[in-house]
């Protein structure tokens, strides 16, 4: 039993343990809380790269954002990093030493993304630190004595001031132990981020561009969207807001003042028998999926005289996202931000509809996840955002049954341009007794099973069979062209958004999105093309290269293809020596023997095909300023 002696000297004990931990959080609350605000204050030089603002909203959005943003970041490095070390070793000096350090480094990195957004207008990644760190470098950015006294300057400026920061602490510290000043900037902090993501929230429901046009501009901020949330909920109409905001766009200038896109006005003159074109997209393609067991139609169709199967083939990304973005732009998916804050719609679909085509989109997911209704179709009025059904398979039949409808109510003077989205194969889903299931099956997806050991064989062979019913959709719209004397004058293109793995590397794996190998990556690309002889296309291509392919050869657009794209024409067999490919937050360089793998915290990894690290191999200096050039090319 515990004497009274005993029981005061634990509590004296205890006091002490915690009276030393207690200055040291409060310490380094109050120095986090000065960096935050000075790194806050920093970034405000964004706003130079910001449309001009014109409603007080826009600065309070900045404000908040920056405020909100920068506090959620020092908040996870405090709960994660800082608070466990000051419970478990609390050195003064050891703590005090590391917030300099970090906060010193943090600096740093925001006066870097500001110099690189000043020249490029993107933020910090990969590629640019692999052509600085590496070896060769040099041979692109000549560092003279002065940028290196200039930098070692700025170095020097932002320690010493951190070193202020520290004795204003001190100071503050000691006067203030009463003062309840940290619970209000606590909550100024908590507020700003509310209303920072509250306001975005409203404003990407309302289609606003004069606030989602200014996100991209605030260095590793991403704001939360709730568009479907709100439509449920009776709380926005997406399809009214997002024509008033078309509207609005028209009676403006109708250009996007964050991009320089096109590069120049194209000069187009369609033949005058145009060809009709219908692009299919099947969701999670694998490119070992055409075959006669999984595709029967579409195998036959490949060995047709006027098809062409391209073998190399790659989408512009790992994630349906990018990849549908890259197919329509033939840009990275870096872009993403600023085509849809300005409601910019790709020359391609502009260019059918100034032609006088008969636009029919039809997509079995809803295309307003992702955003597509606010840049890819933002162009597309009365757009038909969504399908009917209880399911992927109900949903994709939806399609085929309007698509219908639109070819036997169409304008028959006019071409057409056609897009079907399939979502069967994503979501594994076939309709019971619709098509024969490819065995073995499994039967039920247990997510949770999925491991090392796992044989995919049943797993892979569900996801064939759901690919093999958007098989015979297809084969019901051929026949439909056929039956109305449209096939032998429509371009017809099919192919995937991306890739889906089942353990393919022994990685473990599964599913899409996760990794930039060929199973994830490299698609179908089938073409029917009356005119255009079959022959064998072995060149790498990708999706960059379609809107070249299209512009050049059935719109008839003389324009170079660095106008308005990084691709090429699908025919041009010249080496490609890398392909961009996007995710949703980070995205990857294709080399014929490695990947490039960059990071929104600008960290990057080089791998090999099979996904794993590989040693002594480089980015050549020439071939990391192509894609820095691609990356920043359409930005003002």
């Amino acid at each position: 039993m515990l004497t009274h002696s005993n029981s005061s000297i634990i509590s004296l004990f205890a006091s002490a343990f915690m009276t030393k931990r207690l200055e040291l959080l409060r310490w380094s609350s109050w120095y986090s809380v000065l960096s935050i605000l000075l790194i806050a204050a920093f970034a405000l030089n964004f706003a130079r790269f910001m449309p001009e603002f014109n409603h007080w909203i826009q600065s309070a959005y900045v404000t908040s954002a920056l405020l909100g943003h920068f506090s959620s970041l020092g908040l996870i490095f405090y709960l994660v990093v800082l608070l466990p070390l000051i419970l478990l070793v609390p050195q003064r000096i050891l703590i005090k030493a590391l917030l300099v350090l970090i906060a010193t480094l943090a600096g740093v990195a925001i006066v870097l993304d500001y110099q690189v957004y000043t020249q490029y207008r993107f933020h910090l990644n990969g590629v640019l630190l692999n052509l600085i760190i590496e070896d060769g470098g040099e041979e692109i950015f000549v560092f003279s004595w002065m940028t290196w006294l200039l930098a070692g300057g700025v170095f020097l400026g932002i320690l010493l001031t951190q070193l202020l920061l520290v004795r204003i602490t001190n100071k503050w510290v000691l006067r203030s132990k009463k003062s309840k000043a940290g619970v209000w900037v606590g909550l100024i902090f908590i507020f700003s981020f509310i209303v920072s993501h509250s306001i975005h929230i409203w404003a990407d429901a309302h289609y606003d561009q004069r606030i989602t046009g200014l996100t991209r501009h605030i260095p590793f901020y991403y704001p939360t969207t709730a568009k479907g949330f709100l439509q449920k909920r009776g709380w926005a109409n997406l399809d009214k807001n997002r024509e008033q905001a078309q509207q609005a766009l028209k009676m403006s200038s109708g250009t996007n003042k964050d991009l320089d896109y096109p590069k120049s006005p194209l000069s187009c003159q369609a033949p005058e028998a145009a060809k009709n074109v219908l692009l299919i997209v099947i969701d999670t393609w694998r490119y070992d999926e055409l075959d006669s067991q999984t595709t029967p139609f579409l195998s036959a169709l490949k060995e047709e005289d006027s098809s062409l199967y391209f073998d190399r083939h790659y989408s512009g990304g790992n994630s349906t996202k990018s990849g549908i973005f890259s197919l329509f732009y033939g840009l990275p998916s870096n872009y993403w931000s600023a085509m849809s804050a300005g409601l910019t719609s790709p020359v391609l679909m502009d260019q059918f509809q100034q032609a006088d085509y008969q636009m029919g989109v039809f997509a079995s997911a809803k295309l307003t996840h992702p955003a597509f209704d606010r840049n890819v179709f933002a162009g597309i009025p009365n757009l038909r955002t969504s399908s009917t059904g209880d399911n992927a398979w109900q949903k994709d039949q939806d399609v085929n049954a309007d698509w219908e409808r639109f070819l036997e109510d169409r304008d028959q003077s006019k071409p057409f341009f056609g897009f079907l989205f399939y979502d069967s194969p994503h979501a594994y889903t076939f309709p019971p007794g619709g098509v024969e299931p490819i065995e073995p099956l499994w039967e039920r997806i247990d997510h949770l099973a999925l491991n090392q050991d796992f044989d995919p064989t049943p797993y892979l062979n569900r996801h064939k069979t759901s690919v093999k019913y958007v098989d015979q959709l297809i084969q019901q719209v051929v026949e439909q062209l056929k039956q109305q004397g449209l096939y032998e004058n429509t371009v017809i293109l099919i192919t995937a958004d991306h890739g889906e793995e089942f353990n393919d590397n022994g990685q473990n794996f599964w599913g899409h999105g996760s990794n930039y190998t060929d199973v994830q990556t490299r698609v179908p690309m089938l073409i029917h093309w009356p005119g255009k002889p079959s022959r064998p296309m072995e060149h790498r291509t990708s999706h960059m290269d379609l809107p070249t392919t299209l512009l050049s050869d059935v719109l008839g657009c003389a324009n170079p293809a660095a106008d308005y794209s990084i691709g090429k024409n699908l025919f041009d067999e010249t080496p490609r020596e890398w392909l961009y490919a996007g995710s949703y937050y980070n995205y990857a360089i294709l080399m014929e023997d490695s990947i490039l793998v960059t990071y929104p915290t600008g960290n990057y990894e080089l791998l090999g095909l099979d996904n794993r690290p590989l040693d002594g191999k480089t980015l050549k200096p020439q071939m990391s300023l192509e894609i820095l050039q691609a990356l920043s090319r359409f930005y003002r």
